[in-house]
């Protein structure tokens, strides 16, 4: 059985906040519980879990940010990113890790 990938990618805004490229480390924090908040509203097949980027201190649930193992796993299925600031960066999967939501 084979598998297809397929990329799409979007960048949305939040109202009321700046475009993640230009925001303060204090509005990053502000824009990742905005995205976490909505997307752990996510049900069914579309339900999964926020990995905050290693070293992140921004996301209380997961201090530190994810693990290695956590990090492995998201780079095995194309879903991690790098940045110079973890601070309010991460990425939310689906259960199955058919889907990936950079934040």
């Amino acid at each position: 059985k084979g598998k297809v990938s397929s990329t799409v990618k979007k960048v949305l805004s939040v109202a009321g906040l700046k475009s993640p490229a230009q925001m303060t480390p204090d509005e990053l924090t502000e824009f990742e519980r905005v995205a976490t908040d909505a997307l752990g509203e996510l049900k069914g097949e579309l339900e999964g879990e926020y990995f905050p980027l290693a070293n992140s201190s921004s996301y209380l649930a997961k201090p530190g940010g994810m693990s290695a193992q956590e990090a492995e796993s998201l780079a095995v299925h194309g879903f991690l990113f790098q940045t110079a600031d973890p601070t309010g960066r991460g990425v939310f999967a689906d259960q199955e890790h058919r889907f990936a939501v950079f934040v």
